[in-house]
């Protein structure tokens, strides 16, 4: 046993025997050792010296973008249930209801992932895999409700036609370019 409990955890996950307790890839090895040298370089020194401030992994940056992606969409819905009223009936509701089901989909899995990642990152893989296809769809399906809504109010309300393209572009982007790369960078290929 070392002093490092954290550590004697990670050697521990390395060695089990049964192959469902080591570790699902080599990413989620790195972010714990990751996670264990940020938390040695901030703890106080022998001397009692605070070394260095935190700096963040690519798992931290993986987490934070789920967490400001489930933001934009629950900040989304106001607007979105505003301009219902706007187009006619039926596609004010039908679009309404497309953006908030897409919304409540893609924040819950983005959520679920990120707690995941925080609290069981062995499971991390296997959720991150089955959420995938699905958090896509979600994005597609929210990014064509709010095109859809930015095209049908264009002419009268302008500003908020800006808005929504702003906003659905935005998190196209996020999703089929940045989040990518940045689950790339924290899990590997």
């Amino acid at each position: 046993m070392s002093r490092l409990p954290a550590l004697d955890r990670i050697v521990a996950t390395c060695l089990s025997k049964e192959p469902s307790g080591r570790y699902g890839s080599t990413g989620e090895l790195v972010t714990d050792l990751e996670r264990l040298q940020a938390e040695i370089s901030t703890s106080p020194g022998h001397d009692g010296v605070q070394r260095s401030a935190r700096v963040p992994t690519s798992r931290w940056w993986w987490e934070f973008h789920q967490a400001v992606v489930s933001t934009i969409y629950v900040l989304m819905m106001y607007p979105a249930w505003r301009v219902r009223s706007w187009l006619p009936p039926p596609w004010g509701t039908l679009c309404l209801l497309a953006t908030l089901a897409c919304a409540a989909a893609a924040t819950t899995l983005r959520l679920h992932l990120w707690f995941t990642s925080r609290f069981h990152p062995s499971e991390l893989s296997t959720e991150r895999r089955l959420a995938q296809v699905w958090i896509r769809w979600c994005d597609t399906g929210w990014t064509t409700s709010l095109l859809t809504v930015a095209f049908g109010t264009a002419i009268h309300h302008q500003a908020i036609a800006m808005l929504f393209v702003t906003v659905a572009i935005g998190v196209a982007l996020s999703s089929f370019i940045i989040e990518p790369s940045t689950t790339r960078a924290a899990f590997g290929p």
